[in-house]
């Protein structure tokens, strides 16, 4: 069973702990059980001792710097949480309106965006790679059989990345600068490696990068303008969403952004230490690159669930189980 991009149950995971270092997947978070329960005897059955019971010791113990938590209700209605700092040096306590980096919860938009244009017949989620790139891109035998709503839900078999020499060495880089490992994944890498692709696990979920790259691709070349503009235009204007866009430094929010520190990753840099933004090159910019808060993630949330608009019905079909 899946959901386009996991969406809305991934990201919404991921961000009941949005922490200043981000979502990540290479870090680990553990809250014993026991404390958790005093906590919550202490303060009371509600949403503020659940919530306080939850994430408060992750900032007061240190953890992460700064977190917030926004709870999206039955109604529509959302309330938010904010613990810890935007900033180890003169920061204040994060809110909703707060401006993180999402990482992969970008992902859940370009889904969106893919799912508006096989609405608009621009695209079928049958479609195979053969039909969906250019013929002179070399594809093996596994790789001709992938279809459409396999990137979008993880279940291509392609990897997260390619464990090659070049993927390996960028990741020993970023465990001492904490920079991104995937300044190498753009079109011609992404491409060429289908050549390569063996599927040996196709139709299992595998979380996928370069299976998103792929599809980013796919939906540039089919609506004809830059995926990162496809989005905004398509699905984060038309909500409202007013604090989340791939360019921060023009959002209203932007001077009210958190900044990123070390946790458990990278490894040989000190907990608690500045780590640099990462970049993306335009093949990953749509599936990582977004900036937004908890206000408006927690509207694009209700957008699956509430409205009227055709907009909606689409994002209220990619919560749809979807069985192999």
């Amino acid at each position: 069973m899946r959901h386009l991009a996991a969406w809305p149950a991934l990201a919404m995971q991921c961000w009941l702990l949005l922490a200043l270092s981000a979502c990540g997947t290479l870090s680990s978070t553990n809250l014993e059980a026991e404390h958790i329960a005093q906590a919550r005897a202490a303060r009371g059955n509600t949403l503020q001792a659940d919530v306080d019971a939850l994430v408060r010791p992750l900032a007061e113990s240190l953890h992460t710097p700064g977190v917030v938590v926004g709870v999206l209700g039955a109604d529509g209605g959302a309330r938010f949480f904010g613990f810890g700092t935007t900033r180890q040096d003169g920061g204040s306590v994060p809110d909703a309106d707060t401006l993180f980096a999402i990482g992969s919860l970008s992902k859940g938009f370009l889904a969106g965006a893919a799912a508006l244009l096989v609405d608009e017949g621009a695209l079928a989620w049958g479609d195979t790679l053969p039909a969906l790139l250019p013929p002179a891109v070399p594809m093996s035998y596994p790789a001709r059989q992938v279809t459409l709503e396999q990137l979008a839900t993880h279940t291509s078999g392609m990897p997260r990345q390619p464990l090659d020499e070049l993927t390996l060495s960028l990741f020993v880089r970023y465990l001492f600068t904490g920079e991104s490992f995937y300044g190498h994944l753009d079109r011609d890498y992404a491409l060429n490696y289908l050549a390569k692709f063996r599927g040996d696990s196709a139709g299992e979920p595998i979380y996928s990068n370069i299976g998103y790259g792929i599809l980013s691709d796919v939906l540039a070349r089919r609506a004809g303008q830059t995926v990162v503009d496809l989005v905004e235009q398509r699905v984060i204007h038309p909500l409202g969403l007013r604090c989340t866009s791939y360019r921060p430094e023009q959002l209203p929010c932007f001077s009210q952004r958190a900044f990123g520190y070390a946790g458990d990753q990278p490894k040989f840099i000190h907990r608690g230490q500045p780590t640099p933004d990462w970049q993306f090159t335009e093949l990953m910019q749509a599936s990582a690159g977004l900036y937004s808060n908890a206000r408006d993630l927690l509207g694009f949330a209700a957008a699956h669930f509430h409205g009227g608009t055709r907009l909606h019905a689409v994002l209220a079909d990619n919560t749809r189980v979807r069985s192999p």
